[in-house]
């Protein structure tokens, strides 16, 4: 949903994140998943592995996540649905 900023215009970019699901030569090579998804609070938290305790991880948010439980395609549909019902109702 577009908001207003302090000059009373309207913000027309959305940033959507979707973090694919590890590849097959991942898993094999026992890689260690660093990205964790929180749709709730709409934000991805990257671990470093081998961090010291003074090294918290890094957590960005955005307007939108997709975890690994999404494909690709049900990403974009739902970014495309927002957008035409903004559309819609702006207008």
């Amino acid at each position: 949903m577009p908001e207003n900023t302090e000059q009373g215009e309207l913000e027309n970019v959305r940033v959507v994140v979707r973090v694919r699901p590890m590849d097959k030569q991942e898993i094999e090579s026992g890689t260690q998943n660093i990205v964790k998804v929180d749709k709730i609070n709409r934000s991805v938290t990257v671990l470093k592995p081998g961090a010291t305790a003074n090294e918290p991880p890094k957590t960005y948010y955005f307007d939108n996540v997709f975890g690994e439980d999404s494909s690709q395609v049900r990403a974009m549909l739902d970014c495309i649905v927002a957008g035409m019902e903004q559309l819609f109702i702006f207008r």
